[in-house]
């Protein structure tokens, strides 16, 4: 899977199993591109950043559209982590900081694809 941003197209690394949703991003020293999260129904989520190792942004979507971001979230290592939470079907993580230096924001539409 792939998403546009502002023309260009960036590599999701793409999380649908149980399995790989509760593991999530926990270990990984880089993200090229961002992780996308995908539910099979719209639903409350919570998210945390426990022995996630880079600061990330989290953003809750609803059939592509942003509801909901959380900028820069923090790693920890400890199981008393902050709790991200939002609505949507799905959920894409980004390296800290993209979300601003690319101007989204609630509301936007992401073109996500499957290539």
């Amino acid at each position: 899977m792939r998403i546009v941003v502002n023309k260009i197209s960036y590599p999701l690394e793409v999380k649908s199993s149980p399995e790989s949703i509760k593991r999530g991003l926990a270990g990984k020293f880089s993200l090229k591109g961002g992780a996308v999260f995908i539910f099979p129904d719209e639903g409350s989520r919570t998210f945390w950043m426990k022995d996630c190792k880079i600061p990330l942004d989290i953003v809750f979507l609803s059939n592509n559209i942003v509801n909901g971001i959380h900028h820069n979230c923090q790693p920890c290592d400890t199981d008393i982590c902050d709790r991200y939470k939002g609505e949507g079907n799905v959920v894409i993580e980004f390296n800290g900081g993209f979300c601003k230096s690319n101007n989204i924001i609630k509301g936007d539409t992401l073109d996500i694809r499957l290539y």
